[in-house]
């Protein structure tokens, strides 16, 4: 049986748990496990996560350390062998399930986000945080929302700090709970000059690519999103969608409730046609919001190292509680 063909023997949970032993080092409990499904918003009992377990050890998945389960090189193997429609497939249904469990209420301005995590030494984030305090008042700006959260790290081994931030993804789950039906596009290099959005430079589209667009970019050194910060010009990471005609008018109220609740991002609708180097048809609007990213994209162009997790956490706004830019 060749690795691929054993995977198709794996449900979407067992890929989860799978993808999780793989990105940490060491073996992990039934209940180290369950708490960071919780995180990614997929809730099963420990019961369940051992019957998934035991079903791996027999495909030679994992194995028993203890009272803890480790990925084996077997599983390594079997996460790489993954076909690139089925990585892609399940990156898309993953992104649309989050949009979908969302339960941010515009109104009350409460409920539950999408959010993304970064990983950074302990000794690091006094200097990261100096770090992007020193590129101004502007800042806000660049990022979806400008506040975040810092725990304790869990599963992942060594002196971590997990940093969580609000997705920009957010803003689709906003829009469709209110009314407004979105086709998520991808996210691209959006050119600014004087903090005002111009073009955008590169894009990738979310339907094919089987990784984090917004890693990929800024792991290649594509952003500029310091400079952007303290001069206004630079490229930036962003995120875009189309929406109906006749739903622009909707949309613009709600993108303007949500500045109302603190989401200082630069968002933007346009009319149909040839808007920020993007064509859409006559018939749909094109909407673009900065991304929680360019947070990540200002430290990885500091020089400080970390690790990234996108989509992967459902939280209510109300734990984002430090300003990114103190007040």
């Amino acid at each position: 049986m060749s690795p691929v063909q054993g995977t198709r023997k794996l449900n979407e949970n067992m890929l989860e748990i799978l993808a999780i032993l793989d990105g940490i080092e060491g073996p992990a409990t039934s209940g180290e496990i369950q708490r960071e499904l919780n995180r990614r918003g997929i809730y099963l009992s420990q019961r369940t996560i051992r019957y998934y377990l035991k079903l791996m050890d027999e495909l030679g998945l994992t194995k028993k350390v203890r009272k803890a389960r480790q990925i084996t090189s077997e599983g390594r193997r079997r996460m790489r062998a993954l076909t690139v429609s089925t990585r892609m497939e399940w990156m898309l249904d993953r992104m649309y399930q989050r949009i979908a469990e969302m339960d941010f209420d515009l109104a009350t301005g409460s409920g539950s986000v999408i959010a993304n995590k970064l990983f950074l030494r302990r000794e690091d984030f006094t200097w990261v945080m100096q770090h992007v305090i020193s590129l101004g008042k502007e800042v806000p700006k660049l990022l979806f929302y400008p506040r975040y959260q810092v725990r304790e790290t869990g599963l992942r081994r060594g002196d971590l700090l997990e940093i969580k931030y609000v997705s920009s993804n957010t803003l689709y789950g906003i829009l469709l709970r209110n009314g407004v039906p979105v086709s998520v596009k991808g996210v691209g290099l959006l050119e600014l000059k004087n903090y005002r959005p111009t073009t955008f430079v590169e894009v990738m589209h979310y339907s094919g690519t089987t990784i984090s667009s917004s890693q990929l970019l800024i792991f290649a050194g594509m952003t500029r999103v310091s400079e952007a910060a303290k001069r206004g010009t630079g490229t930036v990471l962003a995120t875009f969608g189309e929406i109906p005609y006749n739903s622009i008018s909707k949309a613009q109220k709600i993108l303007d409730k949500m500045r109302e609740l603190g989401f200082e991002g630069i968002m933007e609708i346009r009319e149909p046609g040839f808007a920020y180097g993007l064509r859409t048809g006559k018939l749909r609007g094109v909407v673009i919001s900065v991304t929680g990213a360019n947070f990540a994209a200002m430290i990885k162009e500091g020089g400080f190292d970390l690790r990234m997790a996108f989509d992967t956490a459902m939280d209510d706004l109300d734990a984002f509680d430090r300003n990114v830019i103190p007040v």
